[in-house]
């Protein structure tokens, strides 16, 4: 489904943005009709400026286990939990609440509470992320995650904490990012010369489109013709390009003599975007548009304003 957006006439070309396919957990996207800083801004955004709920302080009250207490704060911070409702959370530098560690604060800070105690003789228990209990029940660990181990026990050991989770973004720490995978590539404009192709025979038809390493290429044995079946898949490889010119050599038409001319469309881009389940990936891209035009506004505020 494509959402048309704008006409930019420096780009000369409709501005829109096509989703291609999506799940729970990842995106993929078309957005064309702008430049390499917008796409590269989005993507950039999308990491490190979306605010997401993250674990930021432990409070150990117990632990007799074999991991000591900064291991187990480090494998907490990095336990994605939910962060669909994080617009209704202040940032905890911003809150007015007077309790110094904002533990208490429904406004800023979520409480997760967990207490285990090994009970198996001659076997471990494995303390999970499922055997942590909010103080607000949206905002939890991941389902997909609540298996990730915490730490495993023998009989009589013994983990009691407290955790407090708070609204903040990849900026200050990498456990705070919406996202575990978010890159873009530019479209190709594959271009095939059909004259050079029909100097080689059948064989060497077939042979030119199997060194394509992504099967981008297509060769129909009835008629002869080699056309281009699936670009997106192209990878900017030239394999293609060097495979080519072993075979036809390089002509004195330079690049444009080869078997086929493969250029960057440069107003096109293939986002993907995988997210760590804190939040869905298309909550993550529009989260991200919104960081850019209030980072955009306050600039033009800026400039609006006269300096004294």
């Amino acid at each position: 489904m494509a959402v048309p957006l704008t006409r930019d006439s420096s780009v000369n070309s409709l501005q829109y943005i096509k989703s291609k396919e999506g799940s729970e957990y990842s995106l993929k996207f078309v957005l064309a009709g702008t430049d390499l800083s917008v796409a590269n801004s989005l993507r950039r955004a999308m990491i490190s400026e979306v605010p997401t709920l993250a674990i930021d302080q432990v409070h150990i009250i117990e632990n007799t286990t074999c991991l000591n207490d900064e291991f187990i704060a480090h494998r907490l911070g990095l336990i994605p939990l939910t962060s669909d409702r994080v617009d209704n959370f202040q940032y905890s530098r911003d809150c007015s609440c007077i309790d110094e560690g904002h533990a208490n604060c429904q406004k800023c800070a979520i409480k997760l509470e967990l207490a285990c105690t090994g009970t198996h003789m001659g076997d471990t228990t494995t303390v999970t992320a499922a055997d942590f209990h909010s103080s607000d029940p949206d905002v939890v660990p991941v389902e997909s995650y609540k298996n990730i181990p915490i730490v495993k026990m023998r009989k009589g050991q013994e983990l009691t904490l407290i955790c407090i989770a708070k609204k903040g973004t990849a900026q200050t720490h990498a456990k705070w990012s919406p996202t575990c995978c978010s890159v873009f590539r530019v479209e190709p404009d594959i271009e095939l010369n059909q004259a050079k192709l029909q100097m080689l025979d059948s064989i060497g038809k077939q042979e030119w489109v199997n060194s394509c390493p992504t099967r981008v290429y297509g060769y129909d044995e009835v008629s002869g013709n080699v056309s281009v079946e699936n670009p997106d898949r192209c990878t900017y490889c030239d394999e293609c390009i060097k495979d080519g010119r072993m075979r036809i050599g390089y002509g004195e038409g330079g690049e444009y003599d080869d078997l086929v001319t493969i250029r960057p469309q440069e107003n096109i881009f293939h986002f993907t975007v995988e997210s760590t389940g804190a939040m869905r990936p298309e909550q993550i891209f529009l989260s991200s548009i919104t960081c850019l035009r209030d980072k955009l506004t306050q600039m033009l505020n800026c400039l609006e304003t006269p300096m004294h």
